[in-house]
């Protein structure tokens, strides 16, 4: 059987076993050296066993290939990269709001393709509408008579059909863990999924992307379809991917051939060229936000791969003596961010690519730790005062996370003598030492480890088989429930039947897999109920986008027609649709609410009535 739950966050398939999600961070660069000398802790275990269980998951999802858009480019060849503008189309006609594929396998990275918003412009006061993975494809249509128009923070929601960004970010992510999943286990699969991945997007002719960026994120509108400077940020993750492939070419691993080598290293070469040359590029390298700074750190991180270790430390010098020294003002802000619609996440992305290009230099022989901008300020001061806000000050809810990784790896460069870091990390998040991240963030206290079971509750080693049932380890995830906080972990232990343990602060609970099974049996039928309420709203869709089609065929005498009594019948046809779309959902989120509320309750059940450890 399987279950998934929204707020619990883990997934409880076959033999028991949680799976921790893993997380696509901003951007990372990790050491080769660092992680080949496994130079790890017992307090690592949690954060290794998450990676090796979400590596085997991610790469089950791929490979991803540029070649597998179902749009074409201007030049109509499909390994060119393409990318639409997250611009804003001036007419007033929303595409339909689709809900989720219920039961499809996902991992959390499919928050990459997710949570988008889009407000046309002649409906300032209308709703504004998340985007989600669909049933069905939203219209996808370049409007060449119509202006597109810049809103910050707003989406388009039919970027995503085109969505090689996706497809990149999400190989990039999978290439990087399956790396460190090699390293950490020994088991040669991990490595053959990261090599097979970089192969189908750079190497195979029949699916190598064109090495350029001349189509990313076009924007539509009257003229030539061309990219936009801003598209070369689509690829900043190439510092997480060749912290990947680094791993797997010093640890001289057996799947990653020399025929993969030379491939890698000629589209790299070829886009380097591009991208310290196009107009485009030199434009993305000018910009003074986030944008220059993942700009410096792809180049960089690129350059490190090709062995030009001078190059590569030029790039990084050129962005702390360039735009580095007015991001950051003397208390610490990053004004540039924070000047933007959404300042919690924008000030935590920045922070990532300067932390990015600051690891890089390191590794090439250029400190920047303790470098200050013009206003006398570091990277550690940047975090200190990201660290005094939530996200729901600024109507980011749900976003608090991405902030935790630069919190971590400011505390293991800085320094955490008071444990200032740590413990703002245990007040955030109590299962922090579970997180990737806190593997590769050494040394940082686990101020957060009494939040994970002691390992006196599991003597054995680390589980490093991708958690199979056979293991003789747990994996575990933080569960929020009516009590508080609690770990729940699945240890299968030596000559014992299969068990759950969930652990507070004060008591620590045991589970046997009936009781569990028994309890979870209602928690399946309230899924179910989802599930069909979700297959309604999907029928509704359906009906939207029919009407969306006629509107589209008749677009043409429209505009050739724009008459107040055309504009009026517009609007009554979109405010119609809205209500419908508006009407449905409220009645599904009312149903969720239920079920929500009946799974809390079974969560403090099996918490009261089972034995005490």
């Amino acid at each position: 059987m399987k279950f998934s739950r929204f707020r619990l966050g883990f997934t409880l398939i076959g033999a028991p076993r949680l799976v921790l999600g893993l997380s696509s961070y901003a951007n990372e660069f990790i050491t080769p050296d660092f992680f080949l000398a496994k130079n790890w802790t017992d307090a690592t275990q949690y954060a290794r066993n998450a990676i090796v269980q979400g590596a085997a998951q991610i790469a089950g999802e791929g490979p991803w290939t540029v070649t597998s858009k179902k749009v074409m480019p201007p030049t109509n060849n499909t390994h060119d990269y393409l990318t639409t503008g997250q611009t804003v189309q001036t007419l007033g006609i929303r595409p339909p709001l689709l809900p989720n594929k219920v039961g499809a396998p996902k991992h959390s990275l499919s928050r990459l393709l997710v949570g988008r918003v889009w407000e046309p412009k002649l409906r300032a006061r209308g709703h504004r509408i998340v985007q989600t993975s669909s049933l069905m494809p939203v219209l996808f249509k370049v409007w060449t008579t119509c202006e597109y128009v810049n809103r910050d923070g707003l989406f388009n929601p039919d970027v995503r059909e085109v969505n090689d960004t996706g497809l990149f970010q999400a190989m990039s992510d999978s290439v990087f863990f399956n790396s460190m999943a090699w390293v950490i286990t020994g088991d040669d699969t991990y490595a053959s999924n990261a090599a097979n991945e970089v192969k189908t997007w750079f190497v195979d002719s029949a699916t190598a992307m064109t090495p350029n960026l001349n189509y990313a994120q076009v924007k539509r509108g009257p003229g030539v379809q061309i990219g936009q400077h801003t598209g070369v940020l689509d690829l900043k993750c190439m510092s997480k991917l060749v912290s990947g492939v680094l791993m797997l070419r010093n640890g001289s691993a057996s799947a990653w051939t020399s025929d993969i080598d030379s491939g890698l290293r000629s589209w790299v070469t070829s886009y380097i060229g591009w991208l310290t040359t196009n107009d485009l590029a030199l434009q993305e390298k000018a910009s003074t936000n986030n944008h220059g700074s993942f700009y410096f750190n792809q180049l960089a991180a690129l350059q490190v791969f090709v062995d030009d270790t001078a190059g590569a430390k030029k790039t990084v010098q050129e962005y702390f003596e360039g735009i580095y020294q007015n991001q950051i003002s003397a208390n610490g802000d990053q004004p540039l961010e924070s000047a933007r619609t959404r300042p919690y996440h924008y000030r935590a992305y920045n922070l990532a690519a300067m932390i990015v290009n600051a690891r890089i230099g390191q590794y090439v022989g250029y400190e920047a730790w303790q470098l200050k901008t013009k206003n006398g300020t570091t990277i550690q001061d940047a975090c200190n005062y990201a660290m005094t806000f939530t996200a729901a000050q600024s109507n980011e809810t749900g976003y608090d996370a991405e902030l935790y990784p630069n919190v971590a790896a400011v505390a293991s460069i800085y320094g955490d003598p008071d444990d200032k870091y740590s413990n703002w990390l245990a007040s955030r998040d109590t299962s922090f030492p579970g997180q990737p991240y806190f593997l590769w963030n050494q040394p940082l206290s686990n101020a957060g480890l009494s939040g994970v079971p002691s390992s006196s509750s599991n003597s054995s080693t680390p589980n490093t088989t991708g958690g199979s049932s056979g293991s003789s380890n747990y994996a575990g995830n933080r569960v929020e429930t009516g009590k508080g906080l609690a770990w729940l972990s699945v240890t299968p232990e030596p000559q014992s039947p299969p068990h759950i343990t969930l652990s507070t602060p004060s008591t620590e609970h045991i589970f046997t897999m009936s009781q569990l099974q028994q309890e979870w049996e209602p928690v399946g039928r309230a899924y179910a109920t989802i599930t069909n309420g979700c297959a309604t709203i999907g029928d509704v869709c359906a009906v939207i986008g029919g009407a969306n089609a006629v509107i589209s065929e008749q677009m043409p005498r429209i505009m050739a027609n724009n008459t107040a009594q055309v504009e009026a019948m517009l609007r009554e046809m979109e405010n119609r649709l809205a209500a419908s779309i508006t009407e449905g959902f409220t009645a599904l989120r009312n149903e969720v609410a239920g079920v929500r509320d009946d799974l809390n309750d079974r969560i403090d059940t099996l918490t009261q009535a089972v034995q005490v450890k």
